[in-house]
């Protein structure tokens, strides 16, 4: 076995994170679409208003997109990723300036830095890995490790569409409830303002973007629908296996909400907020 399967093959099996989804080639996919995704949405890879950074987090990094591109942008920072398994394990991994660097760890026990060490903190796409309870206790250590006037991020989309058909509804229904039994709540997304306002930052910028989501939109909305097919065939498992949703139920289901997104408008909603750590 090669150094880059062995990766991947441990990339979902860390002790103590409940991460949701699946850690495979699909998931690798989706990753980069929704990284595609955001950067069209946001129109750059940041929110916060960043003077030119020396020093830059990325915690939950996957495959490293963002870590590589902002390396690019910033080439006097550097820019570490921090995941259950480093982005260089992983197959196709883009090329990392040496300004890279990727730091392995479980972020529920805590991250391996020293205090003030980073001008920007930027956190994306871990609702499906962080439980409900923990998001104060993990917001509020991205603020430890964020030096005083610099910026957290938090960008998080929400599975639940806006102009759902019923078979999209239902598929929502089913992940949320079955990731609630594993004390993880889909809902967290919307709450990135509050979060970020319960500990204590100032300055806090928050935007609802909404994305299409199907061929109706473009490049765009079928990336978008191609993710969250991916999503929704990953939790197939556990939605039947928790909630007694048989198969043939769960594939109806699956393959009527493709038509869906089109002839209802389907689209998602990105929530995003930065908010910056007082002097």
């Amino acid at each position: 076995m090669t150094q880059r399967q062995s990766g991947l093959q441990s990339f979902g099996e860390q002790e103590n994170a409940p991460y949701l989804l699946p850690r495979n080639d699909e998931e690798i996919n989706r990753l980069d679409f929704q990284h595609y995704i955001l950067r069209a949405t946001l129109k750059g890879n940041a929110l916060a208003p960043l003077q030119p950074p020396t020093s830059m987090l990325d915690v939950g990094c996957g495959t490293g997109r963002w870590c590589q591109e902002m390396a690019v942008t910033y080439p006097q920072a550097t820019v570490v990723g921090f995941d259950l398994v480093s982005p260089l394990s992983l197959p196709r991994s883009p090329q990392f300036p040496d300004t890279c660097r990727f730091v392995q760890g479980n972020v529920l026990e805590g991250l391996p830095f020293a205090p003030q060490s980073f001008d920007y903190v930027h956190q994306r796409l871990l609702v499906f890995a962080l439980p409900t309870q923990r998001w104060p206790g993990e917001v509020q250590e991205l603020v430890r490790v964020t030096r005083p006037g610099g910026w957290v991020e938090l960008v998080e989309v929400d599975i639940t569409f806006e102009q759902m058909g019923p078979a999209s509804r239902q598929l929502a229904t089913w992940i949320t409830e079955a990731s609630r039994q594993q004390g993880i709540d889909p809902s967290m997304a919307r709450r990135t303002q509050n979060l970020l306002e319960g500990v204590g930052l100032t300055n806090i910028v928050y935007q609802q973007i909404p994305n299409p989501v199907g061929s109706w939109g473009g490049r765009i909305g079928t990336m978008a629908a191609t993710g969250v097919q991916a999503i929704n065939k990953a939790m197939r498992q556990q939605v039947l296996s928790q909630l007694g949703v048989s198969p043939a139920q769960y594939d109806q289901a699956l393959a009527a909400s493709l038509d869906e997104y089109d002839s209802y408008k389907s689209y998602s909603n990105t929530f995003i907020a930065c908010g910056q750590r007082p002097l």
